[in-house]
């Protein structure tokens, strides 16, 4: 990861966190949950950034099999952190037609692999 991609990485953290801030007391967020997610991604860009070279064809499980059908967040939280790729952005909208989701982002970036790409308006349709 280059520099501009940590500074992109970081300043959208930040906007991300001080709107969590702002509207995440409503919803039962308390600002020590915030500073733990802050930490934590905090953590993530300073390991990539130092260590630019991990191994990019290795794939992490999870085993599913001794997981309840429900997770906590925190346990969500930390089978996310186990992923590879990932999508980090503002939604712009969100429509849903049965099982499929078609999202429009905003100012944004997604990790594939070990690269990053930076976007200011993305388009997608998810299945879940």
């Amino acid at each position: 990861m280059n520099i501009e991609m940590s500074r992109i990485y970081t300043d959208l953290i930040e906007e991300v966190l001080t709107k969590l801030e702002i509207e995440g007391e409503p919803e039962g967020i308390g600002r020590n949950i915030i500073f733990d997610i802050q930490k934590g991604w905090r953590k993530n860009i300073r390991e990539w950034y130092e260590n630019p070279k991990k191994e990019e064809n290795k794939e992490k499980s999870v085993d599913t099999s001794s997981t309840d059908l429900y997770l906590s967040s925190d346990e969500e939280y930390e089978m996310m952190e186990e992923t590879s790729n990932f999508l980090m952005c503002m939604y712009v909208k969100v429509s849903r037609t049965k099982c499929k989701y078609k999202c429009n982002f905003k100012q944004g970036f997604v990790n594939l692999g070990n690269v990053d790409f930076a976007f200011s308006n993305a388009q997608g349709e998810l299945e879940w």
